[in-house]
């Protein structure tokens, strides 16, 4: 999948969106999916945006393409969502997927050729525990109290067997006296 890695954070989502909208159901059966609200949350989390901006981006290409929706009917494609359309739509549904997934799974390419090829049935479960799930605590672990008075370190990228550490930080005792 060559000339798609230069693709920004951005440009992947917007790809995303235009994925969904083209393929719609088989989309979401490809990669085991119980529904759009599935898809968003995890390939949201998965590409470090907000679930509500995957499905946009599927909402901007529902004109386009022959789906159920009908989506942003009354308003021209926005210029870099129209860049990444004509970049993505020649691709056959299976380049597609390929692509999708570069894109949210870790180390895609060298897994595909790996003796434990991945399981299609698997990828929701894979995806919703791996690269969403740890979006989703980096963005959310401060609003829980659970982990107040600690410090979080990311370990994701040290292969060390977990993705965060817990560092219990010391309380300041305070001594009173009557």
């Amino acid at each position: 999948m060559s000339g798609f890695t230069e693709f920004s954070d951005l440009e992947k989502a917007v790809a995303t969106g235009v994925y969904l909208s083209k393929f719609d159901k088989q989309g979401l059966d490809e990669f085991g999916f119980t529904g759009f609200g599935n898809a968003y949350n995890v390939l949201g989390y998965s590409l470090g945006v907000l679930p509500k901006s995957i499905q946009n981006y599927r909402d901007e290409f529902d004109p386009v393409f022959p789906n159920p929706r009908k989506g942003w009917r009354n308003r021209k494609l926005r210029t870099y969502c129209k860049k990444v359309l004509d970049l993505v739509d020649p691709l056959s549904f299976d380049d597609f997927t390929r692509l999708v997934k570069t894109f949210v799974i870790k180390d895609y390419d060298a897994e595909q050729y790996s003796e434990k090829a991945p399981n299609t049935d698997t990828w929701a479960n894979r995806l919703a525990t791996g690269g969403a799930a740890e979006e989703y605590f980096r963005l959310k672990y401060a609003e829980e109290t659970a982990f107040s008075g600690f410090a979080v370190k990311d370990t994701t990228k040290l292969g060390c067997g977990f993705d965060f550490k817990l560092k219990l930080l010391t309380a300041v005792t305070k001594c009173y006296t009557a």
